[in-house]
């Protein structure tokens, strides 16, 4: 249950984005861990019961990894759903800050199964 309102919500925020000139990293990068988080809990809810041979906490890890794995992937799909919207002829956000994002993939994917690791424990 908790997943479709945390894609309503993701969606909503989303939709109001959308049409604000904004060009940091903070907003969209929280938009983007939003879409993360829900696109790996809908793949753990549908795969994740299937896997066999790990624990609860091991799955947790995996799907916060993917989490964090997907985070860069939505920051660039948002941008480039930005930009189309806006009918620029150029982007909203540098390539700067685009390489900065994909860069840092192994380190959203580790603080996303951490994430998960310390919430799981809780």
């Amino acid at each position: 249950m908790w997943l479709r309102w945390w894609g309503l919500a993701a969606g909503g925020l989303t939709l109001f984005w959308l049409p604000v000139e904004d060009t940091t990293l903070t907003l969209l990068g929280l938009l983007a861990a939003g879409w993360g988080v829900w696109l790996a809990g809908w793949v753990a809810e549908r795969v994740g019961y299937r896997v066999r041979g790990l624990s609860a906490a091991w799955r947790r890890v995996l799907a916060g990894g993917l989490a964090g794995l997907l985070l860069p992937l939505a920051a660039l799909l948002l941008v480039l759903v930005k930009a189309g919207l806006h009918g620029h002829g150029f982007l909203d956000f540098s390539f700067y800050q685009l390489g900065w994002l994909l860069v840092r993939t192994p380190l959203w994917v580790a603080l996303g199964g951490l994430v998960a690791w310390v919430v799981g424990r809780w």
